[in-house]
């Protein structure tokens, strides 16, 4: 066939090196004939790219993960480590403070509340960069793909929007935060910052108790302390059966 269609995992292992297959991907991905509209927002995403000196983007997920709208949310703990709390990007933010960062992810308002909280003037959101009224859903995905894989350093989940800007740029080094951070400093970032973001979406909220009562379940924290984390859970998303 012309193609292997491969939902979930890459194909480094069928080259020689992780390195080889990554500039095999990039090498494909500038021979796609893309349309007018989507070579435009290719484009488009390079030229503001370039224009910043080397930047950190952060990707933010949340959507079915972790929304009360999608029973996905439901399933236990599989769609945990697929998010990423926001008290892990001002853990983050933190870090890299005086370094150029952007955030990119699908909670509009969550995002602008994180900014205004994180008080750096080194942090935009994407959306500084491209009109979210003015592109259809395909274009806003490619460019933020395409801006992403302009970053010197990228920290995400395995998302799609990740996994190919990761695929599109042999260069960009990838940091998954659930699974590439100590649990020790994960835990530290969502006791420390989990009363500063509390403003966000309740499922948002929601989201930040469970993975402290993950987190704090790994560093061995009291039971009664794991269990006011389920509790707190449960009030920001009642009908969750998980907690």
């Amino acid at each position: 066939c012309d193609y292997l269609n491969i939902r979930h995992n890459f194909l480094d292992f069928l080259f020689s090196s992780t390195m080889e297959y990554r500039s095999k991907l990039a090498t494909m991905w500038d021979k796609i004939e893309f349309n007018d509209n989507i070579v435009k927002m290719i484009n488009l995403a390079r030229q503001h790219a370039a224009k910043l000196d080397n930047f950190i983007a952060i990707h933010l997920r949340s959507g079915d993960a972790i929304y009360t709208y999608a029973n996905y949310r439901l399933c236990n703990r599989q769609s945990t480590d697929h998010a990423t709390p926001y008290e892990f990007a001002l853990g983050i933010i933190e870090q890299h403070k005086n370094e150029n960062i952007i955030i990119i992810g699908d909670d509009i308002s969550s995002m602008r509340k994180l900014k205004q909280i994180a008080n750096n003037n080194n942090v935009k959101l994407i959306e500084e960069f491209r009109d979210i009224d003015k592109y259809s859903n395909l274009e806003l995905f490619i460019y933020d793909v395409v801006f992403m894989s302009k970053a010197t350093l990228l920290y995400g989940t395995h998302s799609a929007l990740v996994k190919l800007a990761y695929g599109i740029n042999p260069n960009l080094k990838w940091i998954h935060p659930h699974n590439d951070i100590d649990i020790p400093t994960l835990y530290k970032w969502l006791q420390t910052y989990y009363r500063i973001l509390d403003n966000l979406s309740p499922s948002q909220r929601a989201y930040s108790c469970f993975c402290l009562f993950m987190y704090g379940e790994k560093c061995n924290e009291k039971l009664e302390i794991l269990e006011k984390y389920l509790q707190n859970a449960i009030e920001f998303d009642p009908e969750n059966d998980k907690y």
